[in-house]
């Protein structure tokens, strides 16, 4: 088969909640409760369940990526319940070293913000280092390689996109002393909820430190030409298709993340969780010959995952990329969407002087087979290879200069013809 290097997207987890009764039609409050699991799992089992079997039953995935959000209230025993029941999963599995974590604004502890800021990050960043694995990007972003049995290498850069919430709103100076004493006969008669959602408002503001930002722009324009950089974050960059009525509905400095990362003049991936649904987008920076900036949100955890599948030249530089939703039906069963696929890396890409591939192309015929291909070329060309064969097809159609039928199936089955 082509080469490729393959990754596992999963989004929020919002755990407890996810842990909540089962999906039942439940007409007789008589049955127990206790009943109802054993007829039905949790929305929670049944995707960790579903996502362990596929890591274990498809070829070797090289990272798994989670976007943040493992809880909903900040509170810390859902969330180390949450890391404690997926470490010990990936762990039975052999897969606790593929993964990779970062914070979402759910995870964050809005007292420890308060009273110490900084601290929010550091307690969940310690507690993943007593789970044996070290993968919270705090104080910094984190870089580590993933790479392939054929040598394929992507990058996974996890940074921290939550670094406003659970800061304070400040009073205008102006008008504080007018304020603070509305605010104290306010207090003196409101329940304690009510002072505490007028008086002690929390933002809940996106946001990345530029410096470590630049950082990880420095590295990821240092890196090889066949190396892929993926950035995992929790917020995402683009705005959400459906209408937002909030008044922190992007990240702070989001643009400015988006412009760097267009300009690199290379491919990147950035995935991303936070808005319950499972979009990808393309932006391309006309002034930058190969700067595609990839953005993929993962899709509730409780509704499946995604797979990304990086296709590689063989050369080994980064040229497509397979994005497959794999979706959690009502019943249990994970049913693949079809794939969409996404050339990238024009620079690095087949050029229109590559004699293998204009050898290749002057033997085509009209949904022509892998075989057939091979026989017409044989006379002339007897050393290539089905194998050699194959991957100078499948860099053409990555360059948008063949069209291949069946192409998630073996080479064997494809039927290649020229693209109009």
């Amino acid at each position: 088969m082509p080469r490729s290097i393959r990754l596992l997207l999963i989004g929020d987890v919002h755990f407890p909640e996810s842990e909540g009764r089962p999906e039942v039609d439940h007409r007789d409050a008589g049955v127990s409760e206790r009943l109802s699991r054993i007829a039905a799992q949790s929305p929670f089992t049944r995707c960790l369940r579903a996502i362990i079997q596929f890591l274990k039953n498809q070829s070797p995935i090289e990272a798994i990526l989670i976007c943040g959000d493992l809880t909903s209230h900040g509170k810390l025993e859902p969330y180390k319940k949450c890391a404690e029941r997926l470490v010990r999963a990936l762990k039975e599995a052999g897969f606790l070293n593929k993964v990779h974590v970062t914070f979402g604004n759910h995870d964050i502890d809005r007292d420890s913000a308060r009273s110490s800021p900084g601290s929010q990050f550091e307690q969940l960043a310690d507690f993943w280092r007593s789970l044996g694995t070290d993968v919270l990007p705090y104080p910094h972003h984190k870089s580590i390689r993933a790479t392939a049995e054929g040598g394929q290498t992507a990058v996974v850069y996890t940074v921290n996109s939550c670094l406003g919430c659970g800061e304070m709103r400040g009073l205008p100076k102006n008008i504080e002393k007018d304020i603070k004493a509305i605010f104290s006969k306010f207090e003196a008669t409101a329940t304690p909820e009510d002072a505490f959602s007028l008086l002690q408002e929390q933002l809940d503001t996106p946001l990345f430190d530029d410096a470590d930002l630049s950082d990880m722009c420095e590295k990821v324009s240092g890196m090889a030409a066949n190396e892929l950089p993926v950035v995992l974050a929790h917020h995402n960059l683009l705005p959400q298709a459906i209408t937002r009525i909030d008044i922190y509905t992007e990240v702070l400095n989001g643009g400015m993340v988006r412009g760097r990362l267009s300009s690199l003049g290379r491919p990147v991936v950035y995935v991303h969780g936070h808005i319950h649904s499972d979009p990808v987008e393309v932006v391309v920076n006309p002034a930058e010959q190969g700067g595609e900036c990839v953005f993929i949100s993962a899709p509730l955890f409780t509704k499946g995952f995604t797979v990304l599948d990086v296709h590689c030249s063989r050369a080994g530089s980064p040229i497509g990329l397979s994005v497959t939703r794999h979706e959690l039906l009502e019943h249990g069963a994970v049913v693949p969407r079809p794939p969409i696929r996404i050339p990238i890396s024009k620079r690095t890409g087949l050029r229109d002087s590559d004699p293998n591939y204009e050898t290749v192309a002057a033997h085509l015929q009209e949904r022509s087979t892998i075989k057939n291909i091979r026989l017409s070329m044989n006379e002339r060309y007897p050393l290539m290879s089905e194998k050699d064969l194959s991957e100078i097809v499948c860099e053409g159609f990555w360059a948008c200069r063949l069209d291949i039928m069946n192409l998630d199936q073996a080479p064997e089955k494809w039927h290649v013809s020229i693209k109009p």
